[in-house]
């Protein structure tokens, strides 16, 4: 058996474990040793001393073995065990994804550790996930059923990584007919600006604003929460998104941009950097000594704390309800924006530099010929053209 030390930092924290066995004798009888240092990071680092003291030992077992064979053995795991305890820290909670992501993989392995959790990891087959996905689809929307298959994918791409199975199983279960995204919802022109009307007449400053700012540049609802006024020269017209606000079930995040390409500079029309200069004064008048990094759509008590995500939504939702306008939530004004300015002539580059999106093929899947009017022209130009 190996022999397990721990080496420990000058506070007494145990920052690594020394592994050694002999692996035999050399031609003059005098035995040969192997050795490997463990160190402990990363999951590891998350267990408690009992737990991390189980864990080496059969880490020293595997590596022993793994020497004197010359194989690496397959570990027996449960589905709840490596999902748990191994993909969730090594894989998800690994300082690299946002907040909400973690919060998305930790609400679909639910159902699934449900599923499979006391089966053996390397048990399950892809005959066992193909009526787990059938299964679900009797009683789930397609968007359900995909993610599932998403998660399930990704958990055993891993797992036959690190070898804790022999094989991918998920290459070989089908996926998910793809349903698409259906039929974007957005705001014609003349539902658009009953809105606006609406606005001008019956909101309150603050409300107007970030309606009408939604409306004007395509932001999503979280990037106009994060916007503090160190992020728009009013002056020159421009708006700098550096910030996205989520909640999450530990409450209100402020976090990164969704994207890299989220991250990006825009222009505001006048008639909008007026609007904004028009709150900025009235917030203000409400608060002393506002600082540049207040935010543009703060709480109603605390200039430096967002408003929340939902506060948005519901406002949206009663406001339409209550001036019988069309029921809209902020990301169809974003969806309105977008159409609107392909509907005015704008190219798909110049829109996708403004929505944030990565690559133009987003742009083109969601927007592309949605608007009948724009077909409409199209249809009219071409026959003009072929002079039919």
């Amino acid at each position: 058996m190996a022999s397990i030390n721990a080496n420990k930092s000058k506070d007494g924290n145990i920052i690594s474990y020394r592994f050694r066995t002999c692996t035999g004798r050399d031609e003059l009888g005098k035995q040969k040793f192997a050795s490997r240092t463990v160190k402990v990071e990363g999951a590891f680092a998350e267990m408690t001393p009992k737990k991390l003291e189980k864990a080496m030992h059969l880490a020293a077992d595997e590596w022993e073995h793994s020497i004197i064979t010359g194989t690496i053995p397959v570990r027996k795991y449960t589905f709840k065990y490596f999902v748990e305890e191994i993909w969730m820290p090594l894989q998800v909670n690994d300082g690299q994804h946002r907040p909400n992501t973690i919060e998305f993989y930790k609400g679909v392995t639910l159902p699934l550790v449900h599923a499979f959790g006391s089966n053996s990891l390397d048990g399950i087959t892809a005959v066992d996930i193909q009526k787990y996905l059938k299964n679900i689809a009797e009683s789930s929307t397609p968007a359900t059923v995909s993610r599932h298959y998403r998660v399930l994918k990704t958990i055993f791409k891993y797992a036959a990584r690190i070898d804790a199975v022999p094989r991918n199983i998920m290459d070989k279960v089908t996926a998910p007919r793809h349903q698409g995204k259906g039929r974007v919802e957005y705001l014609s022109k003349e539902q658009a600006q009953e809105l606006i009307v609406a606005l001008n007449m019956h909101a309150d400053p603050m409300w107007r604003t970030i309606m009408l700012l939604l409306m004007a540049s395509g932001l999503r609802r979280g990037e106009a929460l994060g916007l503090q006024w160190q992020d728009l020269d009013l002056n020159n017209g421009m708006l700098s998104v550096n910030r996205n606000v989520t909640m999450t079930k530990v409450g209100l995040v402020i976090g990164e941009p969704k994207t890299a390409k989220s991250r990006r500079s825009l222009p505001l029309a006048n008639s909008m950097a007026n609007i904004l200069r028009g709150w900025k004064t009235t917030q203000e008048s409400k608060y002393e000594n506002i600082a540049e990094n207040a935010f543009v759509f703060s709480s109603l008590d605390n200039p430096y704390q967002p408003l929340t995500p939902h506060a948005v939504t519901r406002w949206l939702w009663k406001f339409c309800k209550d001036y019988g306008l069309t029921p809209c939530h902020p990301h169809m004004l974003r969806h309105t924006a977008a159409t609107l300015m392909l509907d005015s002539g704008a190219s798909i580059k110049e829109v996708q530099e403004t929505l944030g999106h990565t690559d133009a093929s987003t742009t083109l899947n969601f927007y592309v010929g949605t608007s009948p009017e724009a077909l409409r022209r199209a249809t009219d130009n071409l026959a003009k053209t072929l002079d039919i």
